[in-house]
């Protein structure tokens, strides 16, 4: 796995047990990335009037998924690598958008970069990806881009779609926005399709 260049690390509380598990919610194999859960005294039991949905936060033998990407590191560190709803599950395999994210901003005429889920009839999704262009720097061509992302990561994390923009839809956070409407026709803010009314 490609890690990003920015990551947030941080060692347990000595009241907590913290493990990184497998999608199958068994431990993950060392050094592989896998959903963060928690348990202890002080952590919450479940969510409030979060209905239905419980079972996928709390696991039984009291654990408490936090919805967070991690590797643990063998000197006990957690490099918190991903959030588990940007993940695209690309025909099973599983591609943290973070790690395409830093391979397309390693390139040095790209400034910003998003890479969502796009919707494919038998892979089940595939990867997409919104760039905005330095400033200054000439756009490069989008086969140039996949050519870069190919000979950094392997084929099915690769974009097949690429769209340069002018700018990234943020929130008032500066966090960006447009990953999470990617399924209902918003790609990164790019209007490609019908557009949700639960987006507008």
């Amino acid at each position: 796995m490609h890690l990003p260049s920015k990551l947030t690390a941080f060692t347990v509380f000595p009241m907590l047990d913290v493990t990184i598990l497998s999608p199958d919610h068994r431990p993950a194999a060392p050094n592989q990335p896998g959903e963060i859960a928690i348990r202890g005294p002080t952590v919450m039991q479940s969510y409030l009037h979060h209905g239905k949905d419980q079972s996928t936060a709390s696991l039984p033998g009291g654990w408490f998924c936090t919805g967070d990407v991690g590797v643990a590191s063998p000197d006990g560190t957690i490099m918190v690598v991903d959030r588990v709803k940007d993940m695209v599950l690309v025909g099973g395999e599983n591609v943290y958008s973070s790690e395409v994210e830093s391979v397309l901003l390693a390139h040095p005429a790209i400034a910003e970069a998003a890479v969502v889920g796009i919707p494919h009839p038998v892979l089940g999704e595939t990867v997409g990806a919104c760039v905005v262009v330095g400033q200054g720097m000439v756009a490069p061509g989008v086969r140039a881009l996949m050519d870069w992302c190919g000979e950094r990561l392997a084929g099915y994390k690769v974009p097949t779609v690429v769209v340069v923009c002018d700018v990234l839809p943020k929130t008032g956070c500066v966090l960006l926005w447009g990953r999470y409407c990617c399924c209902c026709g918003w790609f990164c803010g790019v209007k490609t399709a019908a557009v949700c009314v639960m987006c507008l």
